[in-house]
This record gives structure tokens, C-alpha cells and sequence, in this order.
């Protein structure tokens, strides 16, 4: 594991990650991490994970971008100490925006299927999530670990 991106999807990560694709990474995306590693996210989500669970499952992969990192980016630095901690950011309202018609075409996509594996606690009642909130909060945390 060299890199972690801890910034939320619709900040460029399809850029970033792509990005380092051609830089020669091996990138875990999205799909990567949910269709390949769906078993660690369970255990992350169930709090049984351990750092030797984390280090077999990510220690092949270089770059972790977008997805369920973004909630256990802390975790992972954890156990890949010289890890790069990447923190996209994007105006949030324009972010905002952007989040809401991936939310509509996904509801769309998701009409045929069972509602209840569509819904997204971030978008729930169509609150804004606080993006600038997220961020800060990733920085004071990327702080305290370089102290």
C-alpha cells in the first residue's frame, strides 16, 4: 500500500485514480473494492477486522481510492504507516450538485432491484453532507498522525 485516498467520491477520484494507472500503480477503485475485497469492508463495517487481516488483503495493492477507504482510511494508515495520504477536495456546492445526479441515476438504476441495498445514508432526507466538514476533519486527523 502506497497510497490512500481519503477524499469522497465526486472530488476526482476517477481522475486521480486513472492518473495513477498510467504512472504504473495498481489501483483499487470502487468496483475494485467492493467486488474484490467485500469481505475486509464487512469486517471493517462489523468492527471484527484486524491488522493482520488489513495487511493480507491490501498489501499487493498500491493506491485505494474513492469508496468504503473513505470511512477506514485511518485504519488502513494504520497498518501502512508510509502510506500517502491523498485528500481531494471540490467546491461543495458544485460537489453537492454533482453527488445529487449520481444519487437520481443510481435511484434509477436501483428501481429494478431491492430498494433497501440502494440507500445511501449520506444522501438520506437530501441533506447536504458537509463537504468542507468532511474534509476538515480529514485534515485534523492527517495532522494528529503526523505529530
Amino acid at each position: 500500500m502506497k497510497v490512500i485516498c481519503a477524499g469522497l467520491w465526486k472530488t476526482g477520484t476517477k481522475s486521480l485514480a486513472e492518473s495513477l494507472r498510467i504512472l504504473g500503480y495498481k489501483v483499487f477503485d470502487y468496483d475494485d473494492q467492493l467486488f474484490e475485497l467485500g469481505e475486509l469492508w464487512d469486517k471493517f463495517h462489523n468492527g471484527t477486522v484486524t491488522d493482520e487481516e488489513i495487511h493480507s488483503s491490501l498489501k499487493d495493492i498500491d493506491v485505494l481510492v474513492d469508496g468504503p477507504v473513505v470511512a477506514f482510511w485511518e485504519e488502513i494508515h494504520k497498518v501502512f504507516p508510509d502510506a500517502k495520504i491523498i485528500l481531494t477536495i471540490r467546491d461543495e456546492d458544485s460537489w453537492y450538485k454533482s453527488y445529487q445526479k449520481m444519487h437520481e441515476i443510481i435511484s434509477l438504476k436501483c428501481h429494478y432491484k431491492d430498494s433497501a441495498q440502494c440507500n445511501d445514508p449520506v444522501f438520506e432526507g437530501k441533506k447536504k453532507f458537509g463537504l468542507s466538514q468532511a474534509n476538515s476533519d480529514v485534515r485534523r486527523q492527517l495532522i494528529a498522525v503526523q505529530q
